[in-house]
């Protein structure tokens, strides 16, 4: 509750009867009754010829919409009909040619002005052949291609398996994700996988964090059981706030077998970013 005079609150209630209540401000030491909002309704209510019970359904009424609404601001924001219109289109199909073939996956915009891309290594790396792409293509959501170069990737480690891309358009892109905070992710927690499965187009699909500290060799995963399938690999992992809290890899043969998919925890990717930017001497990320 806050002061009636300074507007400074927490303030000391220091009696309470029928809605009023008796306090006193440490700040600007104003002391004495107030009646809170609901009781104001009522009284006001009472004052205007309104019976006591007509008044209070009118308060309950108010209480109920308000909830209502809250229940349907939660609703909008944290279910995955609401991550994919806010993260669609951020999230790009990712197109490569090798020599002697080629190779699918999904990648998302990391910064949308400098068109700064994350994906996996593997999307953009033979590693039976030890080579790079010989062009690597990606399209929008509003189905406009672009060539993209490769600035920076890591190992094929499983916990490394990150890259950089920079998409040549010579313009600003529609959307970019936000980051979260993968030491924040809980186990049981909802997750969102949008990609290009089997390079047919941008889906969505959803689950749970299995869990949030699988460790393996090259480092800790976050095992999740939200369908994959290859060509998702690259794509972001979302939380309910619509924040990536990781980069799909996919995972074993035979963990995919059985429901178990693993992304690169975020924070990680990040460190990769920052050894990216001191190499090329640039911002990959936008300046905060």
């Amino acid at each position: 509750m806050e002061c009636p005079m300074c507007g400074a609150g927490p303030i000391k209630i220091l009696s309470e009867k029928n809605g009023i209540k008796n306090i006193k401000c440490d700040y600007c030491c104003y002391a004495g009754e107030v009646v809170d909002k609901i009781t104001m309704s009522i009284m006001k209510a009472e004052a205007e010829g309104r019976g006591r019970a007509m008044a209070e359904d009118e308060v309950k009424s108010k209480i109920d919409a308000a909830v209502s609404a809250k229940v349907g601001e939660i609703r909008s924001s944290g279910g995955g009909e609401a991550v994919y219109d806010k993260n669609r289109p951020a999230v790009l199909e990712i197109s490569c040619k090798f020599q002697g073939g080629g190779s699918s996956g999904t990648g998302f915009i990391i910064n949308r002005f400098e068109g700064y891309v994350l994906t996996n290594t593997h999307v953009i790396a033979d590693e039976k052949n030890n080579c790079l792409a010989e062009s690597v293509v990606v399209r929008t959501s509003n189905s406009k291609a672009y060539p993209a170069d490769i600035i920076a990737y890591g190992k094929m480690n499983f916990y490394d398996d990150l890259a950089i891309l920079k998409i040549n358009c010579g313009t600003a892109l529609d959307r970019e994700v936000t980051l979260g905070d993968s030491n924040s992710v809980k186990n049981g927690q909802p997750v969102f996988l949008i990609g290009n499965p089997i390079g047919q187009g941008i889906s969505i699909t959803g689950g749970i964090v299995s869990d949030n500290n699988r460790r393996f060799d090259a480092g800790p995963m976050i095992m999740i059981d939200a369908s994959s399938n290859p060509g998702n690999s690259g794509g972001p992992a979302f939380n309910s706030d619509s924040k990536v809290i990781g980069v799909l890899v996919a995972g074993t043969p035979a963990n995919v077998a059985v429901g178990m998919y693993y992304t690169i925890p975020i924070n990680h990717a990040k460190e990769f970013i920052r050894s990216a930017e001191q190499k090329i001497g640039k911002n990959i990320l936008p300046k905060l």
